[in-house]
């Protein structure tokens, strides 16, 4: 579960979100340099508890992800990686986690946003990735609630929060013992309804309420039909608002 701090205006709204946000953007600018400056060359992904955050490169999408998924098999930490995908398919990849726990980890906002602001072009991809590793193996485990939370801050509010300019495709993956699943918000809705009514719709569409009982309904599954329960899973909470979609591990 990857928990964010969002916002600045609202106080409450900003611990119920769980999102880090420096209200200074030239005191969010001065943190990236320093730690632009200080990151580490990599040759794979993985957990990592340093204050000097990690970077690589990968030659496609799947030798990236077959990485993480060994490490999430063999793991009990969560991690969260940003990733940019160049037109010609040339993964580059930041390690951008702090305060992991078997539990859940914290974006580091204030390197996302200088990352963002330094690395893309119109041609790229934009991908957020973080590893849940505490279920065993045969139980379901899935996106948290936070976590379609946390793409429609990424993306839908791209402009206020995190600083973007232009309309880069951008998703969510999260990463579990038994494959990866992708989230990923529906541009033409969002295109048609705009940012605030979206938001608004999107709050009405998916309460916690709908989410928890979707999720919670564990007692007609077991390990045996496992795939029907994430495939449910993708199709109940999938609209025309997002569409979560699972592969199975390599």
């Amino acid at each position: 579960m990857v928990v964010n701090f969002l916002g600045k205006s609202i106080i409450l709204l900003a611990l119920a979100a769980n999102c880090r946000l420096v209200e200074d953007r030239t005191e969010m600018e001065a943190v990236y340099e320093t730690l632009a400056e200080g990151r580490e060359y990599a040759d794979e992904p993985a957990i990592n508890f340093s204050e000097i955050h990690q970077w690589g490169r990968a030659a496609s999408l799947d030798q990236f992800e077959h990485i993480l998924f060994r490490n999430t098999a063999n793991s009990h930490y969560e991690e969260f990686w940003m990733v940019f995908r160049a037109a010609d398919g040339e993964v580059t990849w930041y390690e951008a986690g702090i305060e992991q726990t078997g539990e859940m980890v914290l974006p580091h906002l204030e390197f996302l946003v200088g990352l963002l602001r330094d690395n893309i072009d119109e041609q790229t991809e934009i991908l957020f990735y973080h590893n849940h590793p505490r279920e065993e193996s045969g139980r379901f485990n899935a996106p948290s609630y936070q976590d379609l939370n946390q793409l429609i801050q990424f993306d839908v509010r791209r402009h206020d929060f995190l600083g973007m300019e232009g309309s880069n495709p951008m998703s969510s993956r999260v990463v579990v013992r038994e494959g990866i699943y992708t989230i990923r918000l529906d541009a033409e809705t969002l295109e048609e309804l705009g940012e605030r009514i979206f938001i608004n719709n999107f709050r009405v569409e998916y309460p916690f309420s709908r989410y928890h009982d979707i999720y919670s309904n564990k007692s007609r599954y077991s390990a045996e039909n496992l795939e029907e329960r994430i495939s449910q899973f993708c199709e109940l909470l999938s609209s025309s608002y997002l569409t979560i979609t699972f592969r199975s591990s390599f």
